[in-house]
């Protein structure tokens, strides 16, 4: 949904309970609106509006630059699913206008000769330098160990055009988040994606460790200034690199943020194009399995109306077998009855009538007819 349709929602009904039917937690969907730079009502409104008191629901803010229709950069009218709920390829818009728009958006930066106001990410590394305390070295032939990292010529310099790229970066909306001592590595957040960077010194005594770029490139041998934009970790090669070989970095921290936003736009292109094939993928294995499970639903309902159409037949057999039983067991009484009276068996008539009864009895619960039992076999 659009940035609009987000706010209008979250101003509607209470954080949890559009969570809930979003199918995400409060705290997922809080941190969406946070990177989307959409406000959300304070603690205590809700109580507020329902004890009829009068609240002020927070306009939306104008797009800063980096969510003003980038990362990725769609088409307008590209939907996500279409009407029978598949979902649609996304359709960006043509990638040498986003780069003109982002050229457009960037158009110079300049970098400070002193580091009088750096960015606060700066003046922090700078701050820790100035408390390290040099350890001396065991061996006269290397120099003190954790005394100052940016003490030289070449690491001022580093400093100076890594607080102009923060600076932009920040006036873009970016957010920025530096995870080593050395100020090296840091996490760039344009819009909702991560881009990782390693800003260091290339060649000299003292290099920086670069992931090796998969080409034949020789290290110059005077230290030079190289910015990489990295995968997570640093496990291949770098995406996009600028070298002092064409010139001083400080001319190229345009370009450089330049190539930074367009290689978030590639990528996010790229994971909305995996998450519509993961998407499509799961689709089909759902309807796969549904189908699977229909066809298994079809045949158990199949062999259970066969288990009970053989099960109704055994119950007529069963019972037309007892009532045959039965009425053998009456004529076999009958019989017995008609030899005591004609005198061919010694045997007092009183028992032969007590034997008679107990028979009947028997035939009676055996008869399906008379017990009830032929019901089973009914299809009511």
């Amino acid at each position: 949904m659009t940035r609009e349709e987000l706010h209008q929602k979250v101003w509607t009904e209470p954080m949890r309970t559009l969570a809930k039917s979003m199918g995400i937690s409060d705290v997922a969907l809080a941190k969406r609106c946070r990177i989307a730079d959409i406000p959300v009502p304070p603690r205590g409104w809700w109580a507020r509006k329902e004890a009829g008191k009068a609240v002020k629901i927070t306009p939306l803010p104008k797009p800063r630059a980096t969510f003003a229709n980038y990362f990725p950069a769609r088409e307008p009218d590209n939907a996500s699913e279409s009407k029978d709920g598949d979902p649609m390829p996304p359709r960006f818009r043509d990638l040498a206008a986003v780069q003109d728009e982002i050229r457009a958006m960037v158009k110079t930066i300049k970098v400070p000769s002193t580091l009088e106001s750096p960015h606060p990410t700066v003046a922090r590394l700078l701050k820790q330098d100035a408390e390290r305390k040099p350890t001396a070295s065991p061996s006269r032939f290397l120099p003190d160990r954790n005394g100052p990292k940016f003490a030289t010529a070449i690491q001022q310099r580093r400093l100076r055009i890594l607080s102009a790229i923060l600076t932009e970066l920040v006036r873009l909306g970016c957010k920025i988040d530096g995870h080593t001592h050395a100020g090296e590595r840091f996490n760039v957040q344009v819009g909702g994606y991560w881009t990782y960077i390693f800003f260091g010194v290339e060649g000299g005594a003292w290099p920086s460790y670069f992931n090796n770029d998969g080409r034949r490139y020789k290290a110059p041998d005077r230290p030079q200034l190289r910015f990489d934009i990295t995968e997570h970790g640093e496990r291949s090669p770098p995406k996009r690199t600028w070298r002092e070989d064409d010139g001083p970095l400080e001319k190229q921290a345009a370009e450089i943020v330049r190539g930074l936003l367009l290689q978030a736009e590639e990528d996010t292109r790229e994971l909305a194009l995996m998450h519509f094939k993961w998407t499509r993928e799961d689709n089909e294995r759902r309807a796969r399995e549904a189908k699977r499970a229909a066809e298994q639903a079809e045949a158990n309902r199949i062999a259970r109306e066969k288990a009970q159409a053989a099960a109704r037949i055994d119950s007529l057999l069963g019972g037309a077998d007892a009532l045959e039983r039965a009425v053998r067991i009456r004529r076999y009484v009958a019989a017995v009855r008609a030899a005591r009276l004609d005198g061919a068996t010694p045997v007092p008539r009183e028992a032969v009538e007590e034997w008679a009864l107990w028979a009947l009895a028997q035939a009676d619960a055996i008869d399906p007819v008379l017990s009830g039992q032929f019901a089973s076999s009914l299809d009511i």
